[in-house]
């Protein structure tokens, strides 16, 4: 449980760095979009995977 809490909260934060960025003006819309998809594409297996071990 503490490895989907972590791997949330890593997600959660990357986010939020891209979304102050975008917000910020430093990347583009396009930019924000392509980075929230891999982020993306790296937690959601992660997490998935930890939730059906812990039969959550």
């Amino acid at each position: 449980m503490t490895q989907i809490k972590k791997s949330e909260m890593d997600y959660r934060l990357s986010k939020m760095m891209v979304d102050y960025l975008h917000s910020s003006g430093v990347i583009n819309k396009r930019d924000r979009d392509k980075a929230i998809n891999r982020l993306l594409k790296v937690y959601e297996p992660i997490i998935g995977m930890l939730e059906a071990e812990h039969g959550k």
